[in-house]
């Protein structure tokens, strides 16, 4: 089971909200070996976006065990894995190098609802 806080899971999805990543954003298969300048360069055209920039710093303001937990629940969220493979969902999120996981979850267009359903999946809700 995750270990952050779900208030923190929340703020991230309301941000994600934000952003309007483009569906066809187009992202090599070797996303976890990107340097800093290739992400900013995938990401150019949200770089003065001023929600692209908070949820940025809420993201790489975490502890990066936190980092991997909102990775994997967004494997979750996304059907990669069950609820029942947290585990197998931590490890895989654990490869995605520390400096690139903001970046690499900012580039999900469907970011804030994958977290919903894996939100979902363990029974909690943003809903107040």
């Amino acid at each position: 089971m995750f270990n952050i806080n779900q208030e923190i899971v929340c703020n991230i999805i309301t941000k994600a909200r934000e952003i309007n990543i483009a569906d066809d954003l187009t992202l090599p298969d070797d996303q976890d070996e990107l340097s800093d300048a290739e992400w900013k360069q995938l990401l150019a055209e949200y770089q003065n976006d001023l929600s692209y920039q908070e949820l940025k710093d809420l993201i790489n303001e975490l502890e990066p065990d936190q980092q991997q937990d909102i990775i994997a629940l967004m494997y979750i969220g996304r059907g990669d894995f069950t609820k029942n493979e947290w585990k197998n969902a931590s490890h895989q999120a654990h490869r995605i190098k520390r400096s690139n996981r903001a970046y690499y979850l900012i580039s999900k267009s469907m970011l804030s609802d994958y977290l919903t359903e894996g939100l979902a999946a363990f029974g909690f809700t943003c809903d107040e």
